[in-house]
């Protein structure tokens, strides 16, 4: 018996749920239509053992299980709703889910609290022709530098880009402006632009928030990283993406900032003069509803041109400490993003919190950057563990094209800042021949390796499902974090 099982015989149990509708399998945890009433499917939750008590987390009521049982209770739910190894317990919803809506129903609904207001968090990701022998002996200046050229905050002075562009064409705009190149389109996930019916859905002030926010990374989770290939398990992929063991690699984890935040909450605000509900939604079909969905494409649209220009900004810094030193750009997927797809031939409303997205060759749609490869994605750790490059599993249609975006957490933020010393976290990365830099130091043991599940297992548990391939791994050793 899982210590899950055992905890729900002991009563440690504290949802509303129907234990009877809980079924254990080798590598899932099926809830059953029943569990919560009102479930228009059931929820697979691809969990390893080791972690499938933590799914028991969570205030009453409000367990990993109840959230996204919850979820599954909203009109349109078709799924499926798949929950990843990372899942853990979030603020309405967990984070780690793929959640499927079927779009042609007129009673589906959109949920604006399922992705939250970190639109489009995600990573992107470049290898350089540098090998880490080349990188070591300027870390700490090009670390210093690059703090300085990528702030945490926003900027005081705001960006003389064109705002409306970015929203309503995304990267496509950094092109015409020559800050981006057709590879950037050809490798980011709907080629870096999402259709907006307009740039008018994001509202003034938070417009104003996203000029002085672009090229900036943000706090909590989000980060900037160096990295090495420390391992690699595909030689193929890895020579086609042009990386070897020691490449020197930069990954950099941050979202749509204050703009997304802000368009959220004013749209929230705005649904919430029609509705006393605890969690809102809006049919899809209806004006509110497509708005929301436009919404979550500038934004998204937003986060991605700001993932870019991070990058030309650490290319810049890079090269004026290293002489001839590139950067050749590998991916960009989001993490917290809710678009319709066509899926078994329809639309679908696909939300996806806290998961990522990947395309293998044989199910890819449009062109790819890498063909032989699919889409490879880059899924981080802690900042002392090490992240992974891998890409789409031969099974990866069971979970509609989706695997993990990380670790996942298994201490709360508050948790992890009053149980872990700081002095541990910061021999830890020690430990492991990792420089940091952050403004917000005494905030980083909610970033310790203790309070993430093993990036290592929860990498190996996609791979064993088939829903994703390893094709190296990559560790780190020098961090700009939020």
């Amino acid at each position: 018996m899982s210590e899950f099982s055992a905890r729900i015989e002991r009563g440690e149990y504290q949802g509303s749920g129907d234990i009877k509708k809980i079924r254990e399998t080798r590598n899932e945890v099926v809830l059953e239509q029943g569990f919560i009433q009102g479930m228009h499917t059931e929820c697979i939750l691809l969990v390893p053992e080791k972690y499938r008590e933590n799914l028991l987390d969570g205030d009453k009521n409000m367990t990993v299980i109840d959230q996204i049982a919850q979820l599954a209770t909203f009109p349109g739910a078709c799924g499926p709703l798949v929950g990843l190894p990372d899942m853990h317990a979030g603020t309405e919803f967990p984070v780690g889910l793929c959640g499927v809506f079927d779009a042609a129903d007129s009673a589906c609904v959109v949920i604006p609290e399922a992705i939250g207001p970190d639109i489009n968090c995600g990573v992107r990701m470049w290898g350089t022709n540098l090998l880490l022998s080349d990188f070591l002996p300027h870390r700490e200046e090009v670390l210093d530098a690059i703090a300085i050229e990528v702030p945490i905050n926003e900027q005081e002075t705001a960006s003389k880009l064109c705002i409306r562009q970015i929203l309503e064409r995304g990267i496509e705009y950094l092109v015409q402006e020559g800050l981006a190149t057709e590879k950037d389109l050809l490798g980011t996930e709907c080629g870096g632009r999402i259709p907006v019916s307009s740039h008018a859905v994001i509202g003034q002030k938070p417009r104003a928030k996203g000029l002085l926010n672009l090229g900036t990374l943000g706090s909590g989770n989000h980060y900037l990283e160096f990295q090495t290939v420390s391992q690699i398990f595909n030689e193929a992929d890895a020579k086609a993406l042009s990386l070897k063991q020691d490449s020197l690699c930069i990954s950099v984890h941050t979202g749509s900032r204050g703009l997304g935040h802000r368009a959220f909450t004013e749209f929230c605000n705005d649904l919430r003069k029609e509705s006393d509900k605890k969690v809102l939604s809006v049919p899809l079909s209806s004006p509110k509803g497509q708005e929301y969905l436009s919404m979550v494409g500038a934004a998204a649209n937003y986060a991605y041109c700001n993932r870019v220009i991070i990058g030309t900004k650490i290319e810049a810094s890079l090269k004026k400490i290293i002489p001839g030193a590139k950067l050749h750009f590998i991916s960009d997927v989001p993490h917290n993003i809710a678009q319709v797809e066509t899926i078994g031939g329809g639309p679908k409303l696909v939300i996806r919190k806290g998961s990522t997205r990947v395309t293998s060759v044989a199910d890819a749609q449009s062109a790819l950057l890498y063909p032989s490869v699919g889409t490879p994605v880059s899924v981080g750790g802690s900042m002392s563990t090490g992240s992974y490059l891998i890409k789409g599993g031969k099974d990866s249609q069971k979970t509609c094209f989706t695997t993990c975006h990380g670790s996942g957490r298994i201490l709360r933020r508050r948790e992890a800042k009053r149980e872990i010393p700081l002095a541990e976290t910061l021999a830890q990365l020690q430990s492991s021949n990792v420089c940091i830099r952050t403004p917000n130091l005494s905030n980083l043991s909610e970033e310790s390796e203790k309070a993430y599940k093993s990036i290592d297992e929860v990498v190996a548990f996609c791979e064993e499902a088939g829903i994703s391939e390893k094709i190296c791994k990559l560790s780190p050793v020098a961090v700009l974090k939020g």
